[in-house]
Parts: C-alpha cells; structure tokens; sequence
C-alpha cells in the first residue's frame, strides 16, 4: 500500500484491523501458487528505474537472475 506513510496512526490501526478481521495479508494482496511453485514479484522503491534505467543494466540483471534459478536447479516457468 503506497498511501500507508500519509496515513495517521490512527488510519493506520483500522486498515490493519480491517485487514486482520477479513483474513488478509497485513502487508499486501495473496500470493497464490502451487506446490513448488512460486510467483516472484518486486519492485524498487516508490518504482524508480534503478535496475531498468537502461537496456544494458536490464538484460545484465535479467541474466544474472536466470543464473541463479540455474545454479539452484530451478526451473523458470514464465518471464
């Protein structure tokens, strides 16, 4: 939730309890996945472009990424 730090403390209570009280996530949306299977999601802060400021820095990341999934015998689903 982005708004979270313009919230009051007071605001902040009652989202959490709603959320509680619902059996939500304190911190975000589910994540569904399958035995053994894993939905890998991020993003940078406030979604500055650090990692994809430029084509280059993207696919080097893109690579290095892939080969850890490789080295830890992961197998990559969908990109």
């Amino acid at each position: 939730m982005y708004g979270w730090r313009k919230l009051t403390q007071e605001q902040r209570e009652e989202v959490l309890l709603y959320r509680k009280q619902q059996c939500r996530p304190w911190h975000g949306p589910p994540i569904l996945f399958r035995k053994g299977q894993f939905h890998l999601a991020s993003a940078c802060y406030e979604h500055a472009a650090h990692i994809g400021r430029d084509p280059a820095r993207m696919a080097a990341f893109s690579q290095q990424l892939l080969d850890v999934f490789d080295q830890n015998q992961n197998i990559v689903l969908a990109w």
